[in-house]
């Protein structure tokens, strides 16, 4: 899940991939649909968080893949709303807080560029999304 904003201005989607763009130093890729609000506040903001669920978060995983409206999002897992760069979900398997270099756009996505700036150690096994459903 990748969220951006503070407070009653959070915004958040779910994203099926996050690729790794650099190890030295710490890039990632986050590929959003230029059209969501979320990708228009990390624009601005020029920082964001991707959360990385475990394989029991597959409800936050629906929450955030727009199957509930935006405002209720947050009801869905234990959240720090007020985190700088993005609600925090405290019970994620593990999270970056990125700081936006540069943004592509391809399509009718934008491809999002982040430099990882906090990586804490995370343990557990991940939630995967493989032929149109959750394992």
């Amino acid at each position: 899940v990748v969220t951006a904003g503070a407070g009653t201005h959070a915004l958040g989607a779910t994203v099926t991939s996050v690729t790794s763009a650099s190890l030295a130093p710490p890039m990632l890729i986050v590929s959003l649909n230029s059209q969501l609000r979320v990708c228009r506040a990390i624009r601005e903001a020029g920082v964001f968080r991707i959360s990385f669920l475990s394989d029991r978060q597959e409800d936050v995983a629906r929450a955030f893949s727009g199957r509930i409206p935006s405002c209720e999002r947050f009801g869905v897992g234990d959240w720090d709303m007020d985190e700088p760069g993005g609600p925090l979900l405290r019970s994620a398997l593990a999270w970056v807080l990125c700081r936006l270099t540069r943004t592509v756009p391809c399509g009718s996505h934008n491809l999002l560029l982040g430099l990882a700036e906090e990586v804490p150690p995370g343990a557990g096994a991940p939630l995967l999304y493989r032929h149109g459903r959750y394992i």
